[in-house]
């Protein structure tokens, strides 16, 4: 998928710049171009691969640039009145190769929560492109920030096209500060959304696979609305060898050859599902799922055909009626397994059942 993304508020910036630095580690690009808009102006100039002229402060009458705190009300009437303007910014962006376009705001503060839902209605009336949120949840520990999560929440439902969750409470531990470990959440959850977006984009060295998603196998998911949360996992083939540490170096050659089919099954049997109950972005029952996507990919001998469609039985177990899609990607040269999972069209999850509660 070629999509443009747009950050909104000081969490919607930092993503964006980690879609940056994701997209531009990989073979295959994925983003088109990106906007920042933000109350703030340190937290616009503070970004790092966000070029510059793609970074726009708003309602600097009424914040002075200072950043609007928690206040979503008057974040929303800001937005409104330069909405036009600031989708112009889009224009020249949005061009007939555009698949999408990505917003991405942390719901809890007062910009992401009372902007987004304003712009998001505004590029679904002008262009005719899905419009997908990253949407950050933040951590419990604040009662203002849980209840502009939920009112975000609410108003960019049926506005979107989809919501990609991420719920930083699931994430952070209970020694932990979320401001130390926002770094680290932002960037995989851009490695995460870039491995989506790149499904079925693959470099001419690798053979193709058995069972191939592409862009609209993506977008066919992600149109069934509502929420969606990402599985994902990757280990080392290395890792299901029976073999001594100290001889994979020297049998590194050989890992691909000489592994056994019990071997490649378990791999992709153990990663798959290190990848639905390790840690979704959101926890969610994968049987209210109405649509799914699966998708395996590393060296093209350890995609073991019978796991694979295994595997896909497996998830089409869990999430039951929803309709399913997968596929493989095998890479010449990788010496890691990974797969991707995504759970679609969720109306509920026990975060969004707690976040509902102070929505009133």
């Amino acid at each position: 998928m070629d999509v443009v993304a747009v950050g909104v508020g000081g969490a919607g910036g930092r993503i964006v710049d980690e879609l940056h630095r994701d997209d531009a580690q990989r073979p295959v690009s994925y983003l088109a171009a990106s906007r920042v808009f933000d109350t703030d102006t340190a937290s616009l100039g503070a970004l790092d691969r966000v070029p510059g002229d793609a970074r726009h402060p708003f309602g600097t009458l009424a914040f002075d640039g200072a950043g609007a705190d928690d206040d979503a009300d008057a974040t929303r009437d800001a937005m409104a009145e330069q909405v036009t303007e600031l989708r112009r910014e889009l224009d020249d962006l949005v061009t007939t190769g555009v698949t999408g376009i990505v917003l991405a705001a942390g719901l809890g503060g007062g910009t992401g929560a009372g902007a987004t839902p304003v712009l998001a209605e505004e590029l679904a009336r002008v262009y005719e492109r899905p419009v997908y949120c990253i949407s950050v949840l933040p951590t419990s520990d604040s009662e203002q920030a849980s209840e502009n999560a939920a009112r975000g929440l609410e108003a960019l439902d049926g506005v979107v096209d989809c919501q990609l969750a991420f719920d930083n409470e699931a994430w952070v531990g209970d020694d932990e500060s979320i401001g130390d470990r926002i770094p680290a959440l932002n960037r995989e959850l851009a490695a995460r959304l870039g491995t989506l977006f790149v499904a079925g984009e693959v470099d001419s060295a690798s053979p193709v696979g058995e069972s191939v998603l592409d862009e609209t196998d993506v977008a066919a998911t992600l149109d069934a609305g509502g929420l969606a949360t990402v599985g994902y996992a990757s280990a080392p083939v290395s890792k299901f060898r029976d073999v001594e540490d100290s001889l994979v170096g020297r049998l590194k050659g050989k890992l691909l050859e000489e592994a056994t089919d019990a071997e490649r099954r378990e791999a992709v049997t153990s990663t798959l599902r290190w990848a639905v109950r390790g840690q979704l972005t959101m926890d969610c029952d994968p049987a209210d799922s109405a649509t799914a996507l699966v998708l395996f990919s590393g060296p093209p001998d350890w995609l073991h055909r019978g796991a694979v469609a295994d595997g896909r039985d497996w998830v089409g177990g869990l999430s039951e009626n929803a309709e399913l899609r997968s596929g493989d990607a095998p890479i010449t040269g990788s010496s890691e397994l990974s797969v991707l999972v995504v759970f679609t069209g969720l109306e509920r999850a026990p975060r969004i059942e707690e976040l509902q509660w102070y929505g009133g």
